[in-house]
């Protein structure tokens, strides 16, 4: 294995740690099962800028990326604003 792949591979465990970590906080911070809060993530535009490296915004806190998340998903929902 080069350096190059080496590399490539520690960013992917990296993002998939990340990507873990903020579908956990979600669970916690809004009451869902994984599979939930899973569900809700990787149907969302901010979990493809997180996969595809977009504006460095995987150095957001899982907190505050969880949070657009969640914002994300409830955008469309005509009880959010009640």
């Amino acid at each position: 294995m080069t350096d190059k792949e080496k590399m490539s591979n520690a960013r992917r465990i990296l993002r998939d740690m990340k990507i873990s970590r903020i579908i956990s906080e979600m669970s916690q911070m809004y009451n869902l099962s994984l599979e939930e809060a899973m569900e809700i993530f990787y149907n969302t535009d901010t979990a493809d800028m997180i996969k595809e490296g977009v504006a460095e915004i995987h150095c957001r806190s899982e907190k505050y990326l969880a949070q657009c998340v969640w914002e994300e998903h409830m955008k469309d929902k005509p009880e959010y604003f009640i």
